[in-house]
């Protein structure tokens, strides 16, 4: 496949990804009752979107603000972002979330949760305290094929949950020495309009 036809097929895979957010994401809010007592409950919004696809725009590009938030979510909607404008240093990691957004549905209906310490990752054969650019407090999890695993970073702010990060990963460096917790109840509540 040729790099047109490469850039092309990335064009209408974000496009279907904004369709497949707003059919199956976006009417919802999801609430997981864990053990001992943790409960979860967050949705994921327009504005959150870009960011969860595209990854964190590096500061220094002169044009970031055109990557993130509703104005860019409703840029992508409406066809007049192609895959060609994203930062060449987001282009790779975009691709891979991407092809996998329209798995998320699988993640959020039945993940397994993790208590995320961000100074903890897995490298080899040991511990190493890595302090990982991914501020969050929560991380759901799900295996799909080739021992590939759908991440979502959760991050408490001061009125509620919201998602901070989703990509896919065959190593379990965000996994491994964390603690988890059994999730006893998944709840996909209808938002009210």
């Amino acid at each position: 496949m040729d790099e047109t036809q490469s850039k092309l097929d990335y064009n209408l895979l974000l496009q279907n990804a904004i369709t497949y957010y707003e059919r199956e994401i976006k009417p919802y809010k999801y609430v997981y009752h864990c053990k001992f007592g943790l409960k979860l409950e967050f949705d994921i919004t327009e504005d959150q979107v870009c960011h969860l696809l595209l990854g964190s725009i590096d500061k220094c590009v002169p044009n970031r603000r055109n990557f993130i938030g509703k104005s860019e979510y409703n840029a992508i909607k409406n066809g007049n972002v192609k895959f060609s404008q994203i930062p060449k240093k987001n282009s790779k990691h975009a691709k891979n979330r991407i092809k996998h957004f329209n798995l998320l549905d699988k993640l959020l209906s039945s993940p397994k949760i993790i208590h995320y310490n961000q100074a903890i990752t897995q490298k080899g054969n040991s511990i190493k305290f890595n302090n990982s650019l991914i501020k969050a407090n929560y991380l759901l999890i799900k295996e799909i094929h080739n021992n590939n695993t759908l991440h979502l970073f959760i991050r408490e702010n001061k009125l509620n949950l919201e998602p901070v990060s989703f990509f896919v990963q065959k190593d379990h460096s965000y996994t491994e020495n964390q603690l988890s917790f059994e999730v006893e109840k998944c709840e996909k509540i209808l938002k009210e309009k």
